[in-house]
């Protein structure tokens, strides 16, 4: 005979850290597994961090129909203080839907309704482009975010090998309804291949961009902005783009990204990766230009943490072009988690 002993069903997790963008933060979380005793999870977070905050409640049923499909739904209430630009507080509701197409072809779905407020906007972009003042306030914004991928990779968390190709579509407003009319194609890639005794290469890219419906603009803070951990990592988060004639960032609607690591296993959990990044996001009416890059090259200590299921990073970047003046072309910055 042969006993089989349910696993714990219910977790509680308290953790705390430093983000590049929110500063230090605190985390509590709950999780409980086999909710309505059909494997459904229930889970809550509760989250806050010097430039911001992150409340959220969720609901997921991973075998609809005992078919191998996923829904889950999301409310949440978050505000973030993005440096030298603005405040944005979201408060709405997610609806997700997630099915494997074949072996390793996957297409998920998502819809989103909230509220949108924007405040403390930066009055150098607002006295240079007087047009944004609509953007300013609460406005709803109702979208759909269809995406299929082809994902290979052996761990989410640490991966060795594998290749994903993802293509999806941001769609607001219109038929949707809200006040945000917008639609965003993004085309990503990864790829990652064990050399020679558990050396790793990795590489990602990344674009996209951003075009207005029924005549509109883009409100600044749907713009593509890079810089930050899981771009040009060796960047502060949001100073790379194109600026107004004052220097404040503005935004763009087009973006490349190209990131390359060479990671080297020293001991234990610890790796040595080298890494090169390279991109620019550019201004509306303006073609890409290769010419027109920002790059850093570098290395980074990585310890991967196996109770937090993330890594932790040490990052030291050459920056051959500054993003502001006054930067200086050497950066030595903390990170949780990885760039791709």
């Amino acid at each position: 005979s042969m006993e089989v002993k349910e696993l714990q069903r219910s977790s509680i997790q308290f953790t705390g850290g430093y983000s590049g963008l929110e500063g230090p933060f605190v985390a509590l979380s709950y999780q409980t597994v086999n909710f309505l005793g059909g494997g459904e999870v229930f889970d809550v977070t509760l989250q806050t961090a010097k430039r911001g905050k992150n409340y959220r409640l969720g609901f997921s049923e991973p075998y609809l129909f005992d078919l191998p499909m996923t829904v889950g739904l999301n409310i949440y209430n978050s505000s973030l203080e993005y440096p030298w630009l603005y405040t944005r507080r979201d408060k709405g509701i997610d609806f997700t839907f997630s099915t494997r197409i074949y072996r390793f072809f996957r297409f998920d779905f998502s819809y989103t309704n909230a509220f949108i407020e924007v405040k403390d906007v930066n009055e150098d972009l607002l006295w240079s482009l007087p047009w944004y003042y609509w953007s300013i306030g609460k406005q709803r914004i109702s979208s759909i975010l269809p995406t299929i991928y082809y994902s290979s990779i052996d761990s989410p968390i640490d991966p060795t090998e594998g290749s994903l190709y993802l293509i999806s579509v941001k769609y607001s407003g219109n038929f949707l309804g809200g006040d945000i009319h917008l639609w965003k194609p993004t085309f990503e890639w990864k790829h990652f291949r064990r050399i020679w005794r558990n050396h790793v290469l990795g590489f990602h890219f990344e674009g996209s961009f951003i075009k207005p419906l029924k005549g509109g603009d883009i409100p600044f803070w749907e713009r593509i902005y890079m810089g930050g951990d899981y771009t040009l990592r060796g960047f502060e988060y949001y100073t790379v783009g194109p600026r107004n004639e004052l220097g404040t960032l503005i935004g763009g609607d087009k973006s490349l990204l190209f990131n390359f690591e060479y990671q080297i296993p020293v001991g234990g959990p610890l790796k040595a990766v080298f890494f090169y990044d390279v991109g620019n996001v550019y201004a509306i009416g303006k073609r890409i230009n290769l010419r027109d890059m920002y790059s850093c090259t570098g290395i980074e200590a990585r310890i991967f943490v196996p109770q937090l299921r993330i890594p932790m990073r040490l990052i030291f970047s050459y920056n051959p072009r500054i993003a502001r003046p006054g930067d200086s072309h050497y950066a030595f910055r903390f990170a949780i988690g990885t760039t791709f």
